[in-house]
């Protein structure tokens, strides 16, 4: 039974990493859209600011983008006070924490 188990386990895992090679090839072509978590954290989020995370498919300069417009929507400003945080998701788990270096060169751009 615990065989089993463990059997099944190391399948699950050949599976899940068999996607994440995958979505490794695909980022690295830019051909297959991704699936990113953006996080950004208000710098002011002790005088009520609010926190924005969102889930966007796509390049990672649209899905910062899409997370900054919805902070400056939700807290009504005209620019982003936040620290940000992102990840490429496969099958609804958090594979990878994009480099901060790489956030900020996206930020640059826009």
């Amino acid at each position: 039974m615990v065989k089993k188990g463990m059997l099944e386990s190391i399948e699950n895992l050949k599976a899940t990493l068999k996607e994440c090679k995958k979505a490794l090839r695909d980022f690295e072509s830019g051909k297959s859209p991704m699936s990113y978590r953006v996080f950004l954290r208000s710098l002011w989020r002790d005088y009520d600011e609010k926190d924005v995370k969102i889930r966007h498919d796509g390049p990672l300069d649209a899905a910062v983008k899409a997370a900054e417009n919805k902070f400056r929507r939700v807290n009504h400003r005209s620019d982003v006070q936040a620290s940000y945080s992102v990840c490429i998701i496969v099958n609804n788990l958090v594979v990878y924490q994009v480099p901060d270096k790489m956030v900020e060169k996206v930020k640059e751009r826009a």
